[in-house]
């Protein structure tokens, strides 16, 4: 061979292996970029918080606390404010009646402690409250929390008093007296809804202790409330916090008072949780190769990632990556082929 083809030979290795080199580069730059950018798209809606709104309904007329009322606010704005329950937060508003029209821009009603909203013996209920409106609303699939007075009113019958609206069925209450701080026993079925089985310190105040039977749930139990004189006016295992349901919709009962001192909002909030009966929003990203079914709402946690993807240029923030047109290794080969059938014509020669 000689020195003029020599030389012809080792500059076509040289140009070769620098179109080689620097394809390859410029693939590994775009493998690199897609892996963050994937990953930081990830990694943003991970960490974004969606909340599912849980609308309440507190009645605040006629025979009503407004302490309790006033607690039961307390508690939702601590809930709120705490992230009590992840991926949840409480609006809420007050009426001083309550009827179907009202009713139906809400998940959840709260009847808070007060003096007997069902009139003792005849089973009336006060003017301000439409106990069909109430009804239909529980069976329709929304929630109720009742308090003390609302316990009273919501459950099937109170002995030796009267009928409630039976918006928890399965629900028999009896009237101690008493006002006294006390302990109540979480139940292990109290532990699967509130995540916790630790005693709940709360003040009584005259509100009934339950007994459930049917498909209702006993959340607590009150551990024994006694006076002075040694009289138990609760009896220990009566229930406390109990959990019925009503047509599609669900109820709870409590005869303790948690919104008042000493508060147990995250208590609160979870039972609120399971009445109102609304699931969470999920957050967690889909696969990147998986679509949404059409009749999914397309949402940033489930979309798909189709922008184009983009190198980093330090002169104008971005450059397209070469999407069409001929690709960098196949031309490569065609400048190696075509180069080579020239040296090789030339060393023929």
């Amino acid at each position: 061979m000689s020195s003029y083809k020599r030389k012809v030979l080792i500059t076509f290795l040289l140009v070769v292996g620098l179109i080689i080199s620097s394809g390859t580069a410029f693939s590994a730059a775009a493998d690199d970029i897609t892996s963050t950018s994937l990953i930081s798209n990830n990694t943003m809606e991970g960490s974004d918080t969606a909340t599912q709104t849980i609308k309440i309904l507190i009645y605040n007329g006629d025979k009503v606390a407004n302490d309790s009322v006033a607690g039961i606010e307390s508690v939702l704005d601590s809930a709120n404010s705490g992230n009590l329950v992840p991926g949840y937060k409480f609006t809420y508003s007050t009426s001083k009646t309550i009827d179907s029209t009202v009713l139906s821009s809400y998940d959840l009603l709260v009847m808070p402690g007060g003096n007997d909203y069902i009139i003792n013996y005849d089973g009336k209920t006060i003017d301000s409250i439409d106990a069909a409106a109430i009804k239909n609303f529980i069976s329709g699939g929304k929630g109720y929390l009742g308090i003390c007075a609302g316990a009273f009113a919501g459950a099937k019958y109170t002995e030796n008093c009267y009928y409630g609206w039976g918006i928890a069925p399965n629900i028999t209450c009896i009237q101690p007296y008493s006002e006294i701080n006390t302990t109540i026993t979480i139940t292990a079925a109290g532990k699967q809804i509130l995540g916790q089985d630790d005693p709940v310190t709360t003040l009584y105040w005259n509100g009934p202790a339950m007994t459930a039977s049917g498909n209702a749930l006993v959340l607590a139990t009150y551990d024994g409330i006694t006076i002075s004189t040694g009289k138990v006016i609760i009896s220990s295992g009566m229930a406390a916090i109990v959990a019925d349901y009503y047509g599609q919709g669900r109820s709870v009962l409590m005869g303790p008072h948690p919104e008042l001192e000493p508060k147990s909002p995250g208590l609160i909030a979870k039972l609120i949780v399971w009445a109102a009966n609304i699931p969470p929003i999920s957050t967690a990203p889909l696969p990147d190769d998986i679509t949404p079914p059409s009749d999914t709402p397309l949402t940033p946690s489930n979309t798909t990632i189709t922008q184009p993807i983009a190198a980093a240029n330090t002169n104008n923030n971005t450059i397209p990556l070469q999407g069409t047109g001929t690709p960098l290794i196949p031309l490569a080969m065609a400048i190696l082929t075509g180069t080579g059938g020239i040296l090789l014509g030339r060393m023929g020669n």
